[in-house]
Order: structure tokens, then C-alpha cells, then sequence
């Protein structure tokens, strides 16, 4: 599958233009992403696992299972997008869409609690340390860096296909992957200096580096999550949609907009004023017009409930 993105910078920190957006589905993207996911990270969970054995490394071991645990949060991926994708219904008449901002925040619970783990791993390993295997650090050592390889692949992979279809939950695993790889690296350059200094604490030191590291990055994604599912409002795609309601004839003012994330879908509510000795029928055929327009231009955005506001 070829995804293509024109991209440029507007205001807000929006990285893209959004009448310029080729839209991949999101539902579509996840899955994808979820399936090559599970595949990439039982792979390298083994590679991991068995260079942490060769060389005794508290801390390549648990990053091995650091790494499984990404199979783990893809699974989840699959799953969340799987509800997400269902149609709305009686009693989800905006959808479904928040099963995916549900699914990402699964995902920055689980790598939280993890991060908890191998903090006790840590402190363990600073009060017990242990010496290196030094007869297999050569060969420990490039199997990580194989594994740093392919991973970052995957968070590559991943990200372009959450910028393609404005998905949260390929975001949040490729922020997951991007985060994997740095810290197996890391892991990987410190048992090398720790096996040429002699120094065993340097393993747990990292251990400690590492969990803290997934601990700060869990927060963000959880906060961040939050805000969507809080129904925060998408200030940066409020003054397009201001642009394109303004330019439709008969429109004489915008009072309101609110747009909310829903598992990457928009959600638009709209307050307009038009005249007040408009037609009701003139009046639905603006919003018609309204909706057909920012649906065209802003393809993110799935529904929109307009009010129209007679005034003078």
C-alpha cells in the first residue's frame, strides 16, 4: 500500500494541510499496523531475549519483555479498531470512534505499569549487581543493534500511517516503537561501557534510566489521550471551518464552532446566523451546502450538526 502526504507547516502545529490530505481510513490503517506490528515484535522480543541471556544483562532482558509488551498494545490496536470501526447506532449515535481513544489510552496504562516493574528491576539489580558474560558481548551486542534496526522500520511504518489517516492509535504505537528502539540502543551502548569499564552497577543504572523513561513518556501519552477523551476542543481546525462556512452565500456570521476527536474521526457542531426572513427550507439548504463543502475539504471530519440562528 503506497501512501503519499504534502505536508507544510500552519498555525497551531498542524503539520499538514487539510484540504491537501489524502486520507487513509483509520480503521484500515490500524489494522495494518496492528497485524505487522505483533509480527515485528514477537521477532525481536527473542532476539532481545537471547542476547540478554548470553551476556547476563539485567537490562537487554528487560527490555526484551519491554518489547513483548508492544505485541501486546498492538493486539489491543486491532481490537479497539475493530469496535471503532462499527457504524453508529441507537444507542451510539456518534459512533464508535472513541474505542480507539480508549485503545491509546490502554496503551499508555500499560507501558505506566511496566515502567513500574522494571523501576523495582532496577533498584534490585543496583543492591544485587551481577558481572557481564564478556564471551558473547560481541555477538550480544549486534543482535540488539539488528533489533533497533527493524524497530525503527516499524515506528517509521507506523507513523506515516497515523499521519495518512489522522489515527491516535497508530500515533501512540509508533510514539511506543520510536521509544523502544531509543532504549534498546541506549541499553546497548551502556552494557558495552559498562563490560569495558568493569563497572556491573551500570546495567542496573540503565535498568533505572530505562523505566523512567517509559514512566515520563506513559504520562504524556495518558494526558494526552485525556484531552481527547474529554471532548477538548480541535482548536486548529476550528478557523478552516470558519473560512469555509463564511464563504457560502446567505452565511452571515459564525458564532460558534466545536470539533471533537473521535478515534480520528471529527465530530463538528456548528452555529450559524442567516437571515431572519429566510426560508426554513433556504435555511437547511445552506447547512446542506455547509456540510457538503467541509466534509469535501476537511475529510476527517464524519459529522456535522448545524444550528441556524435567524438575525436582522
Amino acid at each position: 500500500m503506497k501512501i503519499t502526504l504534502k505536508t507544510c507547516q500552519i498555525r497551531g502545529g498542524m503539520a499538514r494541510t487539510i484540504n491537501e490530505l489524502r486520507r487513509t481510513d483509520p480503521r484500515k490503517a490500524e489494522r495494518i499496523e496492528a497485524i505487522a506490528s505483533i509480527f515485528i515484535n514477537i521477532v525481536i522480543f527473542f532476539l532481545r531475549l537471547v542476547a540478554g541471556l548470553l551476556i547476563g544483562s539485567g537490562a537487554l532482558i528487560t527490555d526484551a519483555f519491554h518489547g513483548l509488551s508492544d505485541s501486546i498494545t498492538s493486539l489491543g490496536v486491532f481490537v479497539s479498531s475493530k469496535i471503532a470501526s462499527r457504524p453508529p447506532d441507537e444507542d451510539h449515535p456518534f459512533g464508535h470512534g472513541k474505542a480507539a481513544d480508549l485503545g491509546s489510552l490502554f496503551i499508555g496504562v500499560a507501558l505506566f505499569v511496566l515502567g513500574g516493574i522494571f523501576l523495582v528491576e532496577g533498584v534490585r539489580s543496583f543492591l544485587a549487581p551481577a558481572p557481564y558474560e564478556g564471551k558473547y558481548i560481541v555477538l550480544a551486542s549486534t543482535i540488539t543493534l539488528i533489533s533497533v534496526a527493524i524497530k525503527y522500520y516499524n515506528y517509521i511504518f507506523a507513523k506515516r500511517l497515523g499521519d495518512s489517516s489522522n489515527s491516535s492509535l497508530c500515533l501512540a504505537d509508533a510514539l511506543h516503537h520510536k521509544m523502544d528502539a531509543l532504549i534498546t540502543l541506549g541499553a546497548t551502548v551502556g552494557v558495552i561501557i559498562g563490560y569495558a569499564t568493569g563497572i556491573a552497577r551500570i546495567d542496573a543504572l540503565l535498568t533505572l534510566a530505562i523505566s523512567m523513561f517509559i514512566l515520563y513518556e506513559a504520562l504524556g501519552l495518558m494526558t494526552k489521550v485525556s484531552q481527547v477523551l474529554m471532548d477538548k476542543n480541535v482548536e486548529e481546525i476550528v478557523p478552516k471551518i470558519k473560512q469555509i462556512t463564511s464563504s457560502i452565500k446567505g452565511v452571515k456570521g459564525v458564532k460558534e464552532v466545536i470539533v471533537r476527536d473521535s478515534g480520528g474521526d471529527l465530530l463538528v457542531d456548528l452555529v450559524l446566523e442567516v437571515n431572519g426572513k429566510m426560508s426554513l427550507e433556504e435555511a437547511h439548504s445552506i447547512a446542506d451546502e455547509i456540510e457538503s463543502e467541509v466534509k469535501e475539504r476537511i475529510p476527517m471530519v464524519k459529522q456535522i450538526h448545524i444550528h441556524e440562528e435567524p438575525t436582522q
